[in-house]
């Protein structure tokens, strides 16, 4: 990845004056603008700014990826990143969002995981009329155990 900073100097005229009395005026403004080189699996390297980038933060584990859409494919990337090129990508403006692992992932697992024997039986239970009742009567069972 690599980020160039550039400056960006432009004129703008305000041609429509919301009230009457307001004269249109110049406005001298200079921007700083990040160009961010990054990598699409299907297209190569692409050129995009702090706009078109999202750094993704997990607070669960601390770790950290980037996320933009390829101008050229549109496909979505997402790339893991370390702290370094975190702190780059937020220091040149690019937007931070933050997140957290489901409370799930660490609740107790009983049993054999599911598997595609599993599903494709549930599938069919699902078919019937009295799915509902067998499913209670199943989960009855497992309780009593």
């Amino acid at each position: 990845m690599l980020i160039h900073m550039s400056t960006f100097s432009g004129n703008f005229n305000s041609s429509r004056a919301a009230h009457p009395s307001m004269q249109p005026h110049r406005v001298e403004r200079e921007d700083v603008v990040a160009t961010i080189r990054a990598s699409c699996p299907t297209c190569g390297d692409v050129e995009l700014t702090s706009g078109d980038v999202t750094v993704l933060i997990c607070s669960t584990n601390n770790e950290g990826a980037y996320a933009f859409q390829c101008p050229a494919c549109r496909l979505a990337v997402s790339k893991p990143a370390e702290g370094r090129v975190i702190d780059l990508l937020v220091s040149s403006g690019v937007q931070m969002s933050v997140w957290q692992l489901p409370a799930e992932l660490h609740e107790p697992r009983n049993g054999k995981p599911i598997g595609y024997d599993d599903l494709l039986e549930f599938h069919f239970a699902l078919q019937g009329d009295d799915w509902m009742t067998e499913l209670t009567s199943a989960l009855a069972t497992d309780d009593e155990r």
